[in-house]
């Protein structure tokens, strides 16, 4: 069970604690900064002044934001899309969607981000998803896990958008060594590993699915339906993300194995209704 605390008081103090987290968490290239959040929060000031008052004072006057947050959040599975996400709620900043932009510290003591622990791995700040519609995103468990070990990988190396010097050989062995030392840690690698399933459990899990493969449609529909006037741009990616492209099929079979063996219940909960196949 994990504890928040350490709550900052104003927007720019929350800024700052966020950069110097992420600083001191991932070694990337200089002009680069580990987020798509913290993109725009280095290179588009505006973001913290993107706040919609009209739009936050009708929520409230509503009782839709309640204690500084909001009736609908977001819990955020690692590799899922979720810093788009939680870009596009900048609207309602500094109330915003998520751990990342409802003012909880940014990293746990165990290097996890608040944000993309499931609900129920937080005692302290269980606030923030309880009573509330709490929707997610989740993807194919090979393309997340791939994902996940490029993410690692490139920003270990400090190479970020830099793939020349990757192959499915150092995948394989990567994504290996963290299932194998998930066993005896689970939150290893950032909590990159968890199965999405776990963010769907208890009573603060997330309720709502969006298909990451149609990832901007179905969110934008979503947020419609919640009555928030928030978008997911097709320009919410930022030019230091993490990339690659590779695909299950260039993993070595016993990989494959692997991961539709560690993903089973993943597989079983989405796999027919998202056409993933094994």
């Amino acid at each position: 069970v994990m504890h928040v605390s350490g709550l900052c008081d104003e927007p720019l103090d929350y800024a700052t604690s966020m950069l110097q987290s992420r600083k001191e968490k991932v070694k990337a290239k200089p002009d680069c900064t580990p987020s798509a959040l913290l993109d725009i929060l280095l290179e588009i000031p505006q973001f913290i002044t993107r706040h919609n008052e009209t739009l936050i004072s009708e929520l409230r006057s509503q009782g839709r934001i309640q204690d500084g947050i909001p009736d609908w959040n977001f819990v955020h599975i690692p590799k899922t899309g979720g810093d788009s996400i939680v870009v596009s709620s900048a609207p309602l900043f500094p109330v915003g969607m998520g751990f990342a932009n409802a003012k909880a510290p940014l990293l746990g003591p165990d290097q996890c981000f608040w944000g993309q622990l499931p609900p129920n791995m937080i005692m302290s700040g269980q606030e923030l998803y309880r009573g509330k519609t709490v929707f997610c995103a989740v993807r194919n468990p090979y393309e997340r896990a791939i994902s996940g070990a490029c993410h690692h990988l490139q920003y270990n190396a400090g190479e970020i958008g830099d793939t020349s010097w990757l192959n499915a050989s150092q995948l394989d062995s990567f994504i290996t060594m963290q299932l194998e030392t998930y066993k005896s840690d689970k939150k290893v690698g950032a909590c990159f590993w968890i199965p999405q399933v776990e963010y769907t459990e208890g009573p603060l899990g997330c309720t709502r699915i969006i298909n990451f493969a149609h990832l901007e449609q179905e969110y934008n529909d979503l947020m419609e339906e919640a009555g928030y006037n928030l978008k997911l741009g097709r320009d919410s990616s930022h030019s230091c993300a993490a990339k690659c492209d590779y695909t299950k099929d260039d993993l070595d079979p016993s990989t494959v194995q692997l991961l539709s063996d560690f993903y089973s219940a993943d597989f079983e909960k989405w796999g027919h209704e998202f056409g993933w196949t094994k």
